[in-house]
């Protein structure tokens, strides 16, 4: 037990888990395909995940107020990723019919939980794909430059593919609260729908990272003109 936590705590473990939860994320994006019983599992796997995650950056959490000060924008993104993530989650447990069974339930409950359930999952994944794309720089600092080529280049291929399965399956729809319904071709395989759902958050991770870029060079910039 000790070997997996000193694991889990370290920059490789870290790394896994990143990757775990991601995977996690494009996984649950596909529950109709892969089973209902199935996606409510791998969201109590996908929430244990975020917990972890959090409990790790825990010195961040106690700090928000000086961070945010400091680092508006991704403190702010921060947080509307866990806004999005625990309002999927809370929603996610109202509608659940395997791992938590709610009875006696409101009528129009399961309907205004199932939009709100769509809308903040799609919200968490496109902020998810930011927050990492935030990271992106620091997370490929320890790759040679030809690893950093081979995955930045990777990462541009998954991108192309997100930026079709959001025009394919109108996924802009759901950020919105415009679709009641989910939408999933059933022609599509399984592990086509994950990989489209990894370029998703690939495509994010894109935005995330120019975002980052420009936050940077914006800082720089301010900063003499504020010390002068």
């Amino acid at each position: 037990m000790k070997s997996v936590r000193k694991f889990l705590n370290s920059p490789r473990g870290r790394k896994f888990s990143h990757a775990l939860m991601l995977l996690c994320v494009a996984t649950l994006g596909t529950y109709e395909i892969f089973g209902k019983d199935a996606h409510e599992y791998l969201g109590v796997a996908a929430l244990a995940l975020v917990i972890f995650h959090l409990r790790q950056n825990r010195a961040w959490l106690w700090d928000f107020a000086r961070k945010f000060r400091t680092d508006t924008l991704k403190t702010a993104l921060n947080f509307a990723l866990i806004i999005a993530i625990f309002t999927a989650f809370a929603s996610g447990i109202v509608m659940s019919r395997f791992v938590v069974i709610l009875t006696e339930l409101p009528k129009g409950t399961l309907s205004i939980a199932r939009d709100i359930h769509m809308c903040a999952v799609h919200w968490a994944i496109a902020l998810c794909g930011v927050h990492f794309g935030l990271h992106l720089r620091a997370w490929c600092a320890k790759f040679g430059a030809k690893s950093r080529a081979i995955f930045y280049a990777a990462l541009a291929i998954f991108a192309s593919g997100g930026i079709y399965a959001i025009a394919r399956f109108g996924l802009y729809r759901y950020l919105f609260l415009s679709s009641h319904f989910a939408f999933f071709d059933r022609q599509v395989p399984l592990p086509l729908y994950i990989a489209l759902y990894l370029g998703i958050l690939a495509l994010f991770s894109l935005a995330g990272f120019v975002l980052a870029a420009l936050a940077k060079r914006l800082k720089k910039q301010i900063s003499p003109k504020e010390t002068a």
